[in-house]
């Protein structure tokens, strides 16, 4: 493991803390709290630009079970 100073060739990224929406990479995989999956309105502009970025978002606050009933 080694410490770098950008994150951009980086397949996934994992966090804990939403990611300000200026420092989102493009198509990217990313692991963190989102606060979007119930749809609250102070971070509706985080998830349109995540779609936009074309980001694969797993949130740590959707429950697995929740995701595969959806399936």
């Amino acid at each position: 493991m080694q410490v770098v100073d950008s994150v951009e060739d980086c397949d996934v990224l994992i966090g804990v803390k939403e990611v300000p929406i200026n420092e989102l990479i493009p198509n990217k995989k990313y692991i963190f709290f989102s606060h979007t999956f119930k749809e609250q309105p102070y971070n509706r502009e985080l998830l349109q630009a995540i779609l936009a970025k074309k980001i694969q978002l797993i949130d740590w606050e959707v429950p697995l079970p929740m995701l595969k009933a959806n399936d």
